[in-house]
């Protein structure tokens, strides 16, 4: 069973999250120490595999390997090495067991309780009871109603009631049963459920509903509980704890490769499966006391997702005809670029479908910047290293004086070690990973100013582009002003393009949309130009390459609020010394999330 912090959930933690990040924000230490260190970030959770956030730009994207929008097998191949190694195929189907206690844990520690109560899912069903002293088609429990099972001497007795009954129950006359005693439910009704009394799953609920079958084993003194279930039915309380539901409308395929990362990750390990994000968030299918109204925890929406990808797993071809499942991580989001395994969790090898790669997480608030900063002085700093791990640390009242940070060399921001100077002179070390868990930062993509408030990490690489409608440099609704001449070449887009090689001659660009993109020719002729979007400088480009290169984004200007926008190239007139002329030329444009409109110019 993978241990590692697998990720922090999208939702439904954030407001916890949020409200434990305030409270250390502006900290009131029991004792000041040398000066204040601020920290900032960006992301959230481990950043490695698929980021959710991620995967939702991404759905809405041009995958340069097909030409058309990206598909869930292009999201999982782009975030699982970026390489046609990497492909979802069908395999066959499997049963997983889940803790249901979110409290269990390993081994022995996976015996939580000394009851668990259990019922048909459906007003009027049974319980159908199989153990290994029982006859093999199982007995029925004779009504519906609560069940209680607890450990005895030689097994697990069977009590009428909730916990505190005394009535036994004896399934063909046997008192005590041996063995996993499994449990699923006959009725007329549709799907099979058992419910269990007691809190269960991530949020521990009471009166939740599980798909399948419920099985109890006993260790003497305690029981286990675990949901024996089809890894498709596992799924299906799965994903909508991952992502939203509503993805389907608009980000379908992101859900998709939501399900495919789930089913991979949980297709590997052949122990328990956990409730918790020890494994994947799972909740069931519904809970409630009153069977007739219970609350759904499954969503149809997510449901089709997985329906549709159904036992499609992730595999890496190590030669063409060898290939392994990965295991799939994920987490919400990377803050812009994703995480080689490596470089957060020091000590595993490298792997070539755990390579970052730049993210669109736009969608995600934590892809800038965390929503503040984080305050400790020197003491604080040092008592909270001392408290996860003294050898990182020198003894109190010693305390933190400078901390200084390796970064991975992908250019992907995440810290790979962090060395702390401490007020003895003496120097620690320690991974980027353990002192976000140190500090409980969101994420190992840190920055830590010593007096002042530094910028987050920042990140490198550009993302596949989002669809986009090009126009022609001929279309009507653009406008220039000076002296533009037309310039035509099979070569160019649409055949021609249009130049200045005047300084202050503009070209306008007004659209409505949420993006837009500058398609040139780069040669040895091309000089400069200032470009300007709603007035505000963006950027100088240089037109000029050694050789010629056409049909070049040479700027984009991407993520603007949907609306009415204009973009404004300004020839300069100049260019750089290798360059044989300052011309600018237009070959088209292109324009995200909208459509261009009538341009005027001044």
């Amino acid at each position: 069973m993978i241990t590692l912090p697998r990720r922090t959930l999208r939702f439904a933690l954030a407001a916890i999250t949020m409200a434990a990040a305030g409270a250390i924000a502006n900290p009131t230490p029991a004792h000041a120490a040398g000066s204040t260190f601020h920290i900032t970030g960006r992301g959230w959770g481990h950043g490695i595999g698929l980021s959710q956030e991620g995967a939702y730009g991404l759905s809405k994207r041009v995958d340069p390997v097909t030409g058309d929008l990206f598909t869930a097998a292009g999201i999982i191949r782009y975030y699982f090495g970026n390489t046609t190694k990497t492909k979802v195929e069908a395999a066959s189907g499997k049963n997983v067991r889940v803790l249901l206690d979110p409290n269990a844990g390993s081994g022995s520690a996976a015996y939580t309780k000394t009851a668990w109560s259990l019922r048909a899912g459906h007003e009027g069903g049974k319980l159908l009871v199989q153990a290994s002293n029982l006859p093999s088609a199982g007995v029925l429990t004779p009504g519906d109603g609560l069940y209680t099972f607890k450990p005895v001497s030689g097994g697990i007795a069977v009590y009428s009631g909730g916990t505190s009954s005394t009535t036994r129950w004896n399934p063909s006359g046997v008192s005590v049963l041996t063995g996993t005693v499994t449990v699923t439910e006959s009725a007329s009704a549709t799907p099979a459920l058992v419910q269990v009394a007691q809190g269960t799953g991530i949020y521990e609920r009471t009166y939740v509903r599980y798909r399948d079958a419920v099985q109890v084993t006993s260790n003497g003194s305690n029981l286990k509980l675990v949901n024996r279930i089809t890894l498709e039915h596992y799924l299906y309380g799965v994903v909508p704890r991952e992502v939203p539901a509503s993805w389907a409308s608009g980000a379908n395929a992101a859900l998709q490769a939501q399900a495919i990362a789930a089913r991979s990750y949980a297709y590997v390990p052949t122990g328990e499966l956990y409730t918790t994000t020890r494994s994947q968030a799972y909740m069931g299918h519904s809970s409630g006391s009153d069977r007739t109204a219970t609350q759904a925890l499954e969503d149809s929406r997510s449901n089709k997702a997985v329906d549709d990808t159904r036992g499609q797993i992730v595999y890496y071809y190590t030669t063409s005809s060898s290939k392994q499942v990965i295991t799939t991580y994920f987490s919400s989001a990377s803050g812009g670029h994703t995480a080689n395994v490596e470089d957060v969790w020091t000590s595993s090898d490298p792997k070539p479908w755990l390579k970052g790669v730049p993210d669109p997480d736009q969608s995600s608030p934590y892809h800038l910047s965390w929503p503040s900063t984080i305050s400790h002085d020197g003491g604080a700093l040092a008592s909270k290293i001392r408290a996860y791990s003294s050898s990182a640390a020198e003894a109190s009242p010693r305390y933190v004086t400078g901390v200084s940070i390796t970064r991975a060399s992908n250019g992907s921001g995440y810290a790979v070690r962090v060395t702390t100077t401490w007020s003895n002179g003496k120097t620690h070390s320690m991974s980027g990973n353990a002192f976000q868990a140190a500090l409980g930062l969101r994420s190992t993509k840190f920055s830590v100013g010593k007096g002042s408030v530094p910028k987050p990490p920042s990140v490198s690489g550009s993302t596949p582009l989002a669809p986009a409608t090009r126009y022609e440099e001929t279309d009507s609704r653009l406008a220039k002003t000076g002296t533009w001449v037309a310039h035509t070449s099979p070569t160019f887009s649409g055949g021609s393009q249009t130049w200045s090689q005047t300084a202050n001659d503009r070209f306008y660009v007004t659209f409505s949309g949420t993006g837009v993109r500058w398609v040139a020719t780069k040669s040895t002729g091309y000089g400069k130009a200032n470009v300007y979007v709603d007035g505000v400088y963006k950027k100088t480009i240089d037109l000029y390459r050694s050789s010629t290169l056409t049909g070049v984004r040479v700027f984009m200007a991407t993520g603007l609020p949907s609306g009415s926008h204009t973009m404004m190239i300004k020839v300069l007139g100049s260019k750089q010394s290798a360059a044989v002329g300052t011309r600018v030329n237009v070959d088209a444009v292109e324009i995200e999330g909208g459509s261009l409109t009538q341009a005027t110019a001044p």
